[in-house]
C-alpha cells in the first residue's frame, strides 16, 4: 500500500470532465430519446461523484463504514 495525495481542484476539473465525456461518448452510442441515453444523461446531471480516501492502512474502516464485508469486492 502507498500514500494518495488527492488535490481538491484537480478531482473538481477531473469530475466535470469525466461526466462530461460520459454523456457524450456514452451517450453517442445510443439513440437520442432513447431510455438508455436519458439514464446516462440523468445520472451525469444528479448524480455527485466522490472522492474517499482512508490514510489508516492496517483498517478497513473506510469500507466497513460502507457496509463492505469483502473489501477485494470493491
Amino acid at each position: 500500500m502507498q500514500p494518495l495525495v488527492v488535490d481538491m481542484d484537480s478531482f473538481k476539473v477531473w469530475k466535470d470532465e469525466a461526466f462530461a465525456l460520459w454523456t457524450a461518448e456514452w451517450g453517442s452510442c445510443y439513440e437520442e430519446g432513447s431510455a438508455s441515453r436519458a439514464l446516462l444523461e440523468e445520472i451525469a446531471s444528479t448524480w455527485y461523484l466522490v472522492a474517499m480516501v482512508d490514510n489508516n492502512y492496517s483498517s478497513n474502516a473506510l469500507f466497513d463504514s460502507l457496509g463492505a464485508t469483502d473489501i477485494s469486492a470493491i
